[in-house]
């Protein structure tokens, strides 16, 4: 029912969503979480733990999405684009993007942030994953081998319980993160950024010079602190860092209202080419949907 309305152009109530993560993560409902391992080339291969569900405890970043598969094609293509560039991602989700990323083109550095601390907590134990199949130089040759490399996945049962509420006040961001280790090569960081917290003084600590993300835009209750944050860092990191924003464009009026802020906000836009369904390593449905947008100031 949320995809047919999504595909109609009408936009989707939260409410529908935590109705959607609640009937789902019912006692009678399918398991809907496990491995995933993406086989980005016949050398290399992400391990990424999952949740099926639209929404799972409260946040739509215990799943991989079309935009980040995008934004993830759309380098793939270009795979010089990233080499010895320095890098934050935005709502990161369960890092899918990022480790392929610093897997394939090499970036100096790269910092992969989220707001949620579940979702924060499951992008470490995707770095760990992922560090453990470099490590033991493993090949995912087929399901047999990809069956007994994910045998241990974790159950969100397991995992500490997440906050459904609006930040705490001492829950501050953590742009420099607190996992740091070396990814083929990559200096890669895994911390939390609260786009409700960020300040112009976390900006100035940060070392980049690209800023990435995607399919961060379904809620228009996000996209004020989201372009907040994005203005932040063009306006205090120095030089200004490149700003790659890509959405599915699912509901016409969602993706109005986030011009509009960017506007209001003192940002423009700039629509980029996106990969062709039969350029993309992803079989994804709604590929047509997704636009990828280089972000700047108006005065520029």
């Amino acid at each position: 029912m949320l995809g047919w309305l999504e595909t109609t152009g009408q936009e989707v109530p939260e409410l529908a969503y935590r109705l959607h993560s609640q009937l789902s993560s019912s006692p009678r409902a399918a398991s809907t979480d496990g491995h995933v391992v993406y086989q980005l080339t016949p050398t290399v291969a992400v391990p990424v733990w999952e949740n099926r569900c639209l929404l799972a405890a409260d946040t739509t970043g215990l799943r991989t999405w079309q935009a980040g598969k995008a934004l993830l094609d759309w380098y793939m293509l270009r795979p010089d684009g990233l080499k010895d560039r320095r890098v934050l991602e935005l709502g990161a989700g369960l890092g899918l993007t990022g480790l392929a990323l610093c897997r394939l083109c090499q970036p100096k550095s790269y910092i992969i942030t989220d707001g949620h601390p579940l979702v924060v907590q499951m992008l470490k134990y995707n770095v760990n994953k992922t560090l453990e199949l470099v490590k033991d130089n493993l090949v995912m040759e087929d399901d047999a081998a990809c069956a007994e490399f994910v045998a241990s996945a974790p159950d969100l049962a397991d995992l500490p319980e997440a906050s459904t509420g609006p930040p705490e006040r001492d829950d501050t961001s953590n742009p420099g993160g607190d996992l740091r280790t070396t990814l083929d090569g990559t200096k890669l960081t895994v911390g939390k950024l609260d786009w409700f917290k960020f300040t112009a003084e976390d900006a100035l600590r940060l070392d980049i010079d690209l800023v990435l993300t995607a399919d961060v835009t379904y809620n228009p209750e996000l996209h004020e602190p989201l372009v907040r944050t994005l203005r932040l860092l063009l306006d205090n990191v120095q030089p200004a860092p490149q700003v790659l924003l890509a959405l599915t464009d699912r509901n016409e009026d969602t993706t109005a209202r986030l011009m509009r802020e960017l506007a209001s906000q003192g940002l423009k836009q700039r629509l980029l080419a996106t990969p062709a369904n039969n350029q993309s390593a992803f079989q994804m449905d709604e590929m047509s949907k997704v636009k990828m947008f280089d972000i700047t100031r108006l005065d520029e």
